[in-house]
């Protein structure tokens, strides 16, 4: 299985536990040290000039079986299109939910905050209260004074200290507060949960960041009653002030959306924006205008984001898969074109998505309610939200293996290392963005002066049979008719928009494979904009398994553009003949990989450059660990010559640790057993047994002997070597020079 021993990672205890469900659990978490987990990506804010600041942005609140269901060893669901999403929501019915670290990282890899839930529901009351007082004191204790000076409720930051220790060991962003039990303190308890919230708050930007979230769901009022008021509104307005969201509940009938907006405009409070206000769709429809499903865009429609301005809480995604995994002969490929469907609309844009009527509960209307033109027919979620770009790879390097977090084979560098087609893998770790401008079908254009005949409908699918790395590639069918006349024609086809800084080198590495017979094909990489680029000369390199490498730098001169970051275009320019250009042609190709980063500094040729590597291994009990470090190239010839004492020229220079130093996504892991000679034949005949990340745990992979090939088990006394071989931040697969082995007794 490619992942590391989740079973053990599930269930942990301490500074590990995956949730808490209850405050007094939390607080035996509290007493002791806690690590925080390195290996989780941080989180990098997307471009600042991508979405007008009026536009209402869409927030996903996942809700699937409970939460925590994801399993190495079968298919699961996962979110997919992140670059439409602003911040996700991990929830679930434990009174602390802390998101696993994997979805933090594939989240934060896309520019998407990732928020844990504190809910109190049912028996929750008195956590609520609790909430508030603090830990308590297991010592007698009272005020100094008998005589009772006051009425009101204390407000301890001992929680809002805690939550936001959690939070910055865990590494995600901030939380869903969600208080569906009633006050029994009234006005003088809703008052004070105001101010913790504000306490809450405060902690975390100052300790975490700014970027941090408190998104508040509509269910008490300021008496301390539970009362869903499915609106912003004087009843529930005094949480909206220390929260930094407010998710109404989804009982909303069609004209509440117009008056929320209206109320929010009226508002003086500093700070605050229609846009914080995220207006609730249940995807499964309970009791929600529209009735959920394929009717969620009759209630997108009515919170009209590009209009009104407000945001939009999507509850419980996971519908798609939910609802249709018992279906006989049911696939992960049916709900993948399911989902896409509900999100991106259908493969063809002729085809009509069917919709049921609306249902009473819907078209329920009081004489006094104001008339709602009814939303017209189907629109994929997608087409009410901005489709945002990564963060810009100055920041964090961008790289994609289009991975939806799911597979049923593993590969390195083109080979297959396992085989789980059975039954699947799921590691959201492993999920990448599956390239934000390519679905619902690749939109090829014509080069200027380059291309005749009609480019007809063509198609993308995820490849689970053919990857460069991890579990798949993506694959775009191209079509064009024939045209007599046509001689070499050249297509380009986007694939991922990128942000980029003006001044500001950057590499691009594309690696892609096809199968045209009959064609004549030239390949190229192209980076747009509405300015143009310099383009330095691409290199060529043929890999394993026919899989080539495209790869060349490119800057946008800052004489050429007016601002400071500049939403680009990644893609492939394809050039094609074919033998009868009278006659209709297909164009398949797959790409297996593409990543983004900052040029290396041109540094003097003294310059001394860091390169990534894996130090040593170590093996104890399960528990493989090992260090990473940088080596470096040869001194520079004449470097060592003798100088003059007063001689101010260096010997050498280092190049910048922070954009050379090694950075990992991963780490693969192998095994190999002692021949019965007594010697070893190498990595390259080692047996692939796993990756790292599940855990969330910097360098370590724990050995379970399901992993194990056939043979090999804890206790058999058999003499192993295991070897890690790191994936860098940019994709790059470390050659086995650069990987370690350590060796170990089973």
């Amino acid at each position: 299985m490619p992942l590391v021993g989740a079973s053990h990672s599930l269930n942990l205890v301490g500074d590990e536990a995956p949730y808490f469900t209850s405050l007094g659990e939390f607080d035996s978490w509290v007493d002791k040290p806690s690590r925080k987990l390195r290996s989780v990506l941080p989180y990098t804010p997307r471009s600042r000039t991508v979405t007008p600041p009026e536009r209402g942005q869409l927030l996903v609140c996942h809700d699937y079986k409970g939460g925590y269901n994801e399993k190495p060893s079968t298919l699961s669901y996962t979110f997919n299109l992140w670059s439409y999403c602003k911040t996700f929501i991990y929830f679930a019915h434990h009174r602390i939910t802390i998101p696993p670290s994997g979805w933090i990282t594939a989240a934060h890899r896309q520019g998407v905050k990732m928020l844990g839930t504190i809910i109190f529901e049912g028996s929750g009351e008195p956590d609520a209260l609790q909430l508030l007082f603090g830990r308590l004191p297991s010592s007698v204790t009272g005020p100094a004074l008998s005589e009772q000076t006051s009425n009101s409720f204390p407000v301890s930051p001992h929680y809002a200290r805690a939550l936001t220790c959690l939070a910055r060991q865990r590494g995600f962003d901030g939380y869903l507060l969600n208080v569906e039990c009633p006050l029994r303190g009234g006005s003088e308890q809703a008052r004070a949960l105001t101010a913790w919230i504000d306490l809450l708050r405060h902690y975390l930007k100052t300790e975490i960041g700014d970027h941090t979230e408190v998104i508040w769901y509509d269910s008490i009022i300021y008496t301390g009653d539970l009362a869903w008021q499915d609106r912003l509104n004087n009843y529930n307005l005094v949480f909206y002030p220390p929260s930094t969201g407010f998710f109404t509940n989804y009982s909303w009938p069609p004209f509440f959306p117009t008056l929320t907006t209206q109320y929010a405009r009226s508002l003086t409070i500093p700070g605050k924006a229609v846009q914080d206000i995220y207006v609730g769709i249940d995807v499964w429809g309970r009791n929600q205008y529209g009735d959920g499903g394929f009717g969620t865009y009759r209630a997108l429609t009515q919170i009209a984001p590009s209009g009104l301005g407000l945001s939009v809480a999507l509850f419980a995604p996971a519908w798609t898969w939910e609802t249709t995994e018992e279906t006989p002969n049911w696939t992960w490929h049916d709900w993948w074109k399911y989902d896409r469907k509900l999100w991106l609309g259908p493969e063809d844009p002729t085809e009509t998505v069917p919709v049921p009527p609306m249902s009473e509960i819907s078209l329920r209307k009081r004489a006094s309610d104001p008339e709602v033109p009814l939303p017209g027919p189907f629109m994929p979620i997608v087409s009410y939200f901005e489709n945002l770009s990564p963060p810009n790879p100055l920041d964090l390097p961008f790289v994609t293996f289009f991975s939806p977090g799911i597979g049923f084979r593993w590969f390195v560098k083109g080979k297959e290392l396992m085989d789980t087609r059975e039954r699947g893998w799921t590691d959201v770790h492993k999920q990448t963005s599956l390239g934000n401008l390519i679905w619902p079908r690749p939109v090829p254009l014509w080069e200027e002066g380059a291309g005749r005949g009609e480019i007809l409908l063509g198609s993308t699918s995820l490849d689970f049979m053919n990857a460069w790395l991890g579990g798949s590639s993506v694959k775009a069918t191209l079509r064009f008719s024939g045209d007599e006349a046509a001689d070499f024609r050249h297509v380009w086809l986007p694939l991922q928009s990128i942000p980029v800084n003006p001044g500001q080198s950057y590499d691009v590495s594309l690696i892609y494979k096809t199968g045209a017979p009959g064609l004549d094909l030239e390949t190229a990489i192209a980076v747009r904009s509405p300015w143009e680029f310099d383009l330095s000369e691409a290199t060529t390199e043929e890999l394993e398994d026919d899989w080539i490498e495209l790869h060349v730098h490119f800057m946008l001169p800052k004489d050429r553009a007016t601002a400071r970051e500049v939403r680009s275009v990644v893609g492939i320019v394809l050039g094609f003949a074919t033998g009868d250009p009278s006659q209709p042609c297909e164009l398949p190709i797959s790409i297996g990989l593409l990543s983004v980063y900052p040029s290396p500094p041109r540094l003097p040729s003294k310059s001394v450059h860091h390169k990534p590597r894996v130090l040593w291994a170590n093996y104890l009990k399960h528990l493989l660990t090992w260090e990473i470090a940088a080596h470096f190239n040869p001194i520079p010839d004449g470097a060592l010559e003798p100088q003059p004492p007063d001689n101010t020229e260096l010997r050498w220079e280092i190049s910048p640790a922070i954009t050379a130093y090694p950075k990992f996504m991963f780490f693969n892991i192998y095994v190999e057993a002692r021949s019965a000679v007594g010697f070893y034949r190498g990595p390259e005949y080692a047996a692939f047994i796993g990756t790292t990340g599940w855990d969330g745990r910097e360098n370590r992979f724990y050995v379970e002997d399901t992993m194990l090939p056939e043979g090999l088990k804890t206790g058999s006394g058999v003499d192993v070597r295991f070897y890690v071989q790191g994936v860098t931040d940019r994709g790059e697969v470390l050659p086995w020079i650069d990987g370690v082995f350590v060796e170990a007794k089973l």
